[in-house]
């Protein structure tokens, strides 16, 4: 029969912080926010980041060259972390400065399911 992939993934813009006491400007997200945003979920889901690696990713399109990882877990593919390119963000009427990442939902769960 015909499986859907299980894919996670969440788009990340704007404030990486709430704007407390009247602070104007929220520190904007950044890679390195999405990057963290990512190993949070995976701590939370009980992968050892030890055994995760994000490596600089210049070759996926619509993403932006220096803003990029592939994401991968024992040496396996799992998925891509990085901003989407101008080009594309203008294109689909986004903000700039979007931050995404999509995660192999099977490889995580044929590993981590309890």
């Amino acid at each position: 029969g015909f499986a859907e992939p299980l894919r996670i993934a969440g788009a990340i813009t704007g404030s990486a912080i709430g704007q407390p006491w009247g602070i104007k400007e929220g520190m904007a997200a950044d890679f390195y926010f999405a990057k963290g945003v990512v190993e949070s979920l995976l701590h939370a889901l009980g992968v050892p980041l030890s055994d995760t690696r994000f490596a600089p990713a210049a070759d996926v399109p619509h993403f932006h060259p220096g803003r990029t990882a592939h994401v991968s877990l024992f040496g396996e593919p799992l998925g891509i972390v990085g901003e989407i390119g101008e080009l594309a963000a203008q294109q689909n009427e986004l903000p700039r400065r979007v931050y995404v990442f999509d995660l192999a939902g099977d490889l995580l769960m044929k590993r981590f399911s309890r």
